[in-house]
């Protein structure tokens, strides 16, 4: 499915927390409160009250983490009037660009002026599991537990765990462990010199953790291994025998939320809005679970073929990385220049709080646009089970 809009739907503000590694600073802290955290910075750097907000949108994969209506919750406090209807997504890592997906279609139907969408996740909270005990444990019988962060990267359709499905397809593409572990290093580099240069201070908005009676402020990102050197990633053992992935060339579970503000024309001019992107188009496509991580192509090319625009017409690309293998043969395969590609790094130096994710790259690449004064860009990524997801945008 692709559309290409005729109507204005407009990003007007974007800001997400920064994403904390798994087990990291951020591990007890409520996907619920991340997200409220940045929803409210996205509102002020809008100067959007919180009850001019319609509708509320909000991707996360593990509510089974913490509470199992934290989508609710995070609206609510993040100042959201109780009347306003919530809806919890879960697309798995594309959850975020379903919940802006939904704001822009509720916008086009006349039901909404301005929503707010995003996601959240706190993966370092998914808990253990012991199946089979709520009626009782049968004597001689010793519990088991279950990872189920884990068992969270198994596709039991094709009984493969995600990584093993991308080692396939890089061995079908001829990509290389050498190239997968050049790429990871370039996303950290290129990652160091943007926080170096302070860019990311634009879409980043702090967070407070109270630990141990003492309150800690969280101003950038948990995830990135800046000074790793080439040589150490590859002396990194493969995740399943005889494949190319490693903890270094793929991105982690991380923590993080992720807030976009949009609007219509209407609201733009009522409440004198100061748009930053106008949205183009979206598509969102299935393809084979074993082929997930190169979901992304199908998705890329059914929104060029409906927007009618091609490659060349993009300006930049913020594809995510969720494998270095992928994102390579993503890139190949289309034919996107790497001088326009994740210029300041991507999901295997920031992280990865799968539901959460789309919202920063939506962000991201809004900023960027606006700071290189380009005008159009392209984000995409693949999902686990098989299904890829797409958006194009403008800067106005």
């Amino acid at each position: 499915m692709a559309v290409h809009l005729k109507k204005g739907i407009y990003v007007v503000a974007g800001k997400r927390t920064p994403f904390g590694k798994n087990g990291g600073i951020l591990r007890e802290v409520l996907a619920e409160d991340l997200f409220a955290t940045a929803a409210a910075a996205a509102l002020r750097a809008s100067d959007i009250a919180p009850d001019l907000i319609d509708t509320v949108n909000i991707g996360q994969i593990s509510s089974l983490s913490q509470h199992g209506i934290s989508g609710r919750h995070a609206a609510l406090k993040a100042g959201i009037p109780a009347d306003r209807p919530v809806l919890s997504l879960n697309q798995m890592s594309g959850s975020a660009f379903s919940g802006i997906i939904c704001s822009a279609q509720e916008i086009l139907l006349g039901a909404t002026k301005i929503s707010l969408c995003g996601g959240m996740e706190t993966l370092s909270s998914i808990p253990f599991l012991v199946r089979d005990i709520r009626y009782g444990v049968p004597s001689g019988t010793t519990p088991q537990f279950e990872d189920k962060l884990r068992m969270s990267f198994l596709d039991s359709y094709c009984n493969m765990y995600l990584i093993e499905a991308v080692d396939v397809v890089a061995k079908m593409y001829g990509v290389t462990r050498e190239e997968a572990d050049k790429y990871a290093l370039r996303s950290q580099k290129r990652w160091k010199d943007a926080d170096s240069k302070g860019i990311f201070n634009e879409e980043l908005t702090p967070v407070v953790i109270k630990e141990k009676g003492r309150e800690i402020i969280m101003t950038k990102d948990e995830h990135p291994q800046p000074d790793i050197t080439f040589d150490e990633l590859s002396q990194l053992p493969p995740l399943f025998k005889d494949g190319i992935g490693t903890s270094g060339n793929c991105t982690g579970a991380n923590d993080g939320a992720s807030a976009v503000v949009l609007a219509n024309e209407e609201a733009l001019t009522t409440h004198n809005l100061k748009p930053l992107a106008r949205l183009v188009g979206w598509s969102t496509v299935g393809i084979d679970p074993v082929m997930m991580g190169i979901a992304s192509i199908p998705a890329i090319q059914s929104l060029l073929k409906t927007t009618g625009l091609s490659i060349d017409d993009m300006d930049l690309f913020e594809i995510h990385e969720t494998y270095a293998a992928t994102a390579l043969i993503i890139a190949r395969e289309l034919g996107v220049d790497h001088n326009k590609l994740n210029l300041n790094g991507g999901a295997i130096s920031i992280g990865h709080p799968s539901g959460a994710s789309g919202g920063r790259l939506l962000t991201h690449l809004t900023n960027e646009l606006r700071r290189r004064n380009l005008k159009r860009g392209l984000t995409a990524m693949s999902i686990a089970g098989g299904q890829g997801i797409a958006m194009i945008i403008e800067a106005v």
